[in-house]
């Protein structure tokens, strides 16, 4: 490392300055990175460097690496403990704030600490620190508006890492909501009964006969209520599943009293009175098409019966809508599927519909959306694709006539590794498959994964374009210009024989080349030997020259 690079402030056994493990790459990494394509002209955003020192580091140490090799999967953050005030603390006059912070004997170090109340920026303890941090900070509280106040605690790293803590604070002597849960506002919440209820804590012990009847639930739910035995906290036992993907409403209205017989203060103002209201959604039913993708050759005049079948994985009967949106490129026949079905507790549904290729050129797609009340549950994507005989092109070579492949597809939409669906891509999906190799699809229209609406080429680390894959696309350029920057962003194509060298002009820069009609010499070294015999003690390679006679 270049020579005196230290930490601003070393530990107390380490006057000169000292680093801990990954504090080091962290701080170095700082100091070094700039985010730009050219050295800054301004030597103060050199920072620890000097302008000519930083750009050879640099050059040195490759900053786009660094950066790669340093960034954690999960990143340590530095620790935080709040001592005081509470959640949920009533203040009045001087209020302590006080708490620790610790970036950890392997952290980079401890930046800063940042005290916000009612999102002002109140107090910040700047000064570095390779140990623990210690933060008294007093917040006079005369002239401050009564009711509710937010006090954000902020501690950063050297790395950049944050932790924070918020604390809700109330001035004035009504009772009021702390916290509940679920949330206000949150969603995906449970439905059955056993999983889900409504927990609530007041800042002071409640009357419990006058907060029962002020809290209420729409759409309505048979509930039953119990307390906690300090009288803050009161949980909304449900009697009965609530409903898939509907928003409820909780409402605790100034009814509810405390022991003093003070009313809640439920708009949080500082004065007894107001409503307390909060919302959640509960979460979609979980119903799933299978499978997601599907590819499959058809030759001209074939065509049969294919399959997706809908599964309901909940403990009760769902309604759902199917949507199949079918995309004909011309010359095929299809019946869509899409209607409306009730599935029962753990109930699968299989599906058939009717694919016939008549003389097709392009692909067919069946695209399944399947909905409840009108929101997507899930979705899948069936491809057709026309099945174009090999010509001969060897003399003892006959047509590939419907080939029955030994080991499946493994298709899996969240794969890294694509096969374009075009050519000869089932050949390759099933020669993976034999290897357990998972692979996702890719449309050659959009270069979108078959079955996965969010995911594309570039989503990908590798796409592999099969035997005749290129065919009809030399002149496609969303295609050419889908792959140069799939390519350009780190992605590897591995591309197979292709019919005619003009089929290349597809490829990025478009290389030259024959493809299998045209070139013969694609026949020399064909044969090779896989064992060894005294026969072909003059043969110095596998593959034969020859130079023996083979009888």
């Amino acid at each position: 490392m270049w020579p005196g690079i230290k930490a601003p402030k070393g530990h107390p056994d380490y006057p000169e300055g000292s680093f801990r493990c990954d504090g080091l790459d962290e701080y170095c990494y700082e100091q070094i990175y700039y985010r730009g394509s050219e050295p800054p002209s301004d030597p103060d955003d050199w920072g620890f460097f000097s302008q000519l020192q930083e750009y050879f580091c640099i050059l040195i140490f490759n900053p786009r690496t660094l950066m790669r090799r340093m960034v954690a999967e999960s990143p340590q953050l530095p620790t935080l403990e709040v001592f005081s005030p509470q959640n949920g603390d009533t203040i009045e006059a001087q209020v302590l704030i006080h708490f620790t912070t610790d970036d950890g004997p392997n952290g980079s170090g401890l930046d800063r600490a940042d005290i916000f109340i009612d999102s002002g920026l109140k107090y910040r303890d700047d000064e570095d620190s390779d140990g623990a941090k210690e933060v008294n900070y007093v917040w006079n509280t005369f002239g401050v508006n009564a009711g509710l106040h937010r006090i954000v605690v902020k501690t950063y790293d050297r790395a950049g890492n944050k932790r924070e803590k918020e604390i809700l604070v109330y001035k004035g002597k009504a009772p009021w909501v702390i916290w509940t849960n679920p949330a206000d506002e949150a969603s995906d919440v449970a439905v059955y009964k056993s999983k889900v209820d409504v927990f609530i804590v007041f800042s002071k012990p409640m009357d419990r006969p006058s907060t029962e009847g002020a809290i209420s639930i729409m759409p309505s739910v048979s509930h039953h209520f119990i307390w906690n035995a300090d009288s803050k906290g009161v949980t909304m036992e449900f009697d009965n599943d609530l409903d898939f993907y509907t928003d409820y409403t909780v409402t605790v209205t100034d009814a509810a009293k405390d022991k003093d017989g003070t009313k809640l203060d439920g708009d949080r103002d500082g004065e007894p009175g107001g409503n307390y209201p909060f919302s959640f959604t509960t979460r979609l039913p979980e119903v799933t098409l299978e499978p997601k993708a599907y590819s499959a050759l058809l030759s001209e005049g074939s065509g049969g019966n294919f399959s997706i079948s809908i599964k309901n994985a909940e403990q009760r009967s769902v309604s759902i809508d199917l949507e199949d949106d079918v995309s004909n490129s011309g010359g095929w026949t299809s019946s869509p599927i899409g209607n409306s079905y009730t599935l029962g507790a753990n109930a699968t549904i299989p599906l058939s519909y009717y694919v016939y290729n008549n003389g097709a050129e392009g692909n067919l797609y069946h695209r399944f959306n399947l909905t409840n009340n009108g929101v997507s549950l899930d979705n899948a994507e069936h491809c057709y694709s026309p099945y174009e005989e090999k010509e001969e092109d060897h003399p003892d070579e006959g047509p590939i006539v419907n080939p029955h492949y030994p080991t499946p597809w493994y298709l899996d939409t969240e794969s890294q590794i694509g096969i374009l669906l075009n050519g000869y891509s089932d050949g390759v999906g099933h020669l993976l498959g034999r290897y357990k190799i998972n692979t996702c699809a890719v449309k050659k229209e959009n270069l979108k994964v078959l079955g996965e609406l969010n995911r594309s080429l570039s989503d990908l680390s590798v796409l592999i374009i099969p035997t005749g894959g290129l065919m009809g696309l030399e002149n496609v350029a969303s295609f050419k210009q889908g792959l140069k920057h799939f390519i350009e962003q780190g992605g590897n194509v591995v591309c197979l024989t292709q019919q005619y060298g003009y089929d290349f002009y597809a490829l990025p820069d478009a290389p030259s080349g024959y493809g299998w009609r045209e070139d013969q010499s694609c026949w020399q070294d064909a044969g090779y030997f896989s064992n060894w015999d005294v026969i072909l003690s003059g043969q110095n390679n596998i593959v034969h020259s020859r130079n023996n006679e083979i009888v």
